[in-house]
């Protein structure tokens, strides 16, 4: 409420024109006093009920699962006697928060992804986090590569769409990228992002991350950032600059055009990213991890001399 309270105060005193709250951290505090800024301040936040939604990982992955989209296999779970009754898991069990941060009376709660290698290990975990929140994730652990989609909601398309790989991640178990290379469209992860974000009455910037799946190619629904994105310079790289449309549609109710024909190949990294990645690398495979795991001396050339290109070594 103090935070709030200050941002309406910089924003009348200041005479801004348009707000954008970037983060899960300020869009829903941002979100409950909508109706007290100025009328001539601009706030850039998609409707209340469908950022809400967005933000809850297993109703995204329900609503998904709805429409045939290909999701990892999900479970609510709000006690530990729950797990007793889901024998057929198979490690490494991911889990995770329902929402990336949970509002509680006056507080937010970070969530958190964890992985599991065994039923204790499982218990474990499980119960330190319903120890703090009142219920978490169990998920399928997906072997491929993370993809992600992007693009503005209007009322009828998803316009301007961009698609990226990720080259490196922080974590290389899983986790937001280190490096990013744009690719082209694919038409099953942009048909699967559009039908996913009218479903959910979405309007504005969003991205729909994906993980393309080694086995089979599929792209796997993983969750929805209804928000601006952490790898936004790629796409301003690559030629769709992404925050002009944004300004041009609450300043002017400009919307963007459908389509922009951007640069493919185009990497971007983010340099302390890439050292925390190239540290978790040096620490080694975890115990049990079933996927491939980067080699050190090949993932340091990259870091190092980030054009070096060398076939990804497995350890």
């Amino acid at each position: 409420e103090v935070f709030a309270e200050e941002i309406i105060s910089i924003c009348t005193r200041e005479e801004i024109d348009l707000l954008i709250p970037m983060t899960d951290w300020t869009m829903v505090p941002i979100s409950r006093v909508c109706d007290r800024f100025p009328a001539s301040c601009s706030v850039a936040l998609p409707p209340e009920k469908s950022m809400v939604a967005a933000a809850d990982k297993y109703q995204t992955v329900e609503l998904a699962r709805s429409m045939g989209i290909a999701v990892p296999r999900t479970e609510l779970v709000t006690s530990l006697d729950q797990l007793a009754a889901l024998k057929d898991l198979s490690f490494p069990v991911v889990v995770k928060d329902r929402y990336s941060i949970r509002w509680i009376e006056q507080g937010g709660v970070s969530g958190s992804v964890r992985y599991a290698y065994n039923q204790d290990e499982l218990s474990r975990i499980v119960g330190e986090r319903l120890a703090v929140v009142q219920d978490v994730l169990l998920q399928e652990f997906v072997h491929g590569a993370g993809m992600g989609l992007a693009g503005f909601v209007s009322p009828t398309q998803l316009r301007i769409p961009f698609e990226w790989k990720r080259i490196r991640e922080i974590n290389p178990c899983g986790s937001a990228s280190s490096a990013r290379r744009s690719v082209a469209l694919e038409d099953d992860m942009l048909q699967h992002s559009e039908k996913l974000l009218l479903g959910l009455g979405f309007r504005g910037l969003a991205m729909v991350e994906f993980k393309r799946e080694a086995k089979t190619g599929r792209a796997v629904f993983m969750e929805v950032n209804g928000r601006p994105w952490g790898s936004m310079q790629l796409c301003l790289f690559s030629g769709i600059d992404f925050p002009k449309f944004l300004a041009n549609f609450y300043l002017q109710n400009e919307l963007p055009p459908e389509r922009i024909e951007f640069k493919k190949g185009i990497t971007c990294r983010w340099l302390l990213g890439d050292l925390v990645h190239l540290r978790n690398v040096m620490a080694g495979r975890p115990r049990g991890w079933p996927g491939d795991f980067p080699g050190f001396l090949s993932t340091a050339l990259k870091v190092v001399v980030p054009w070096y290109q060398i076939g990804r070594a497995h350890v």
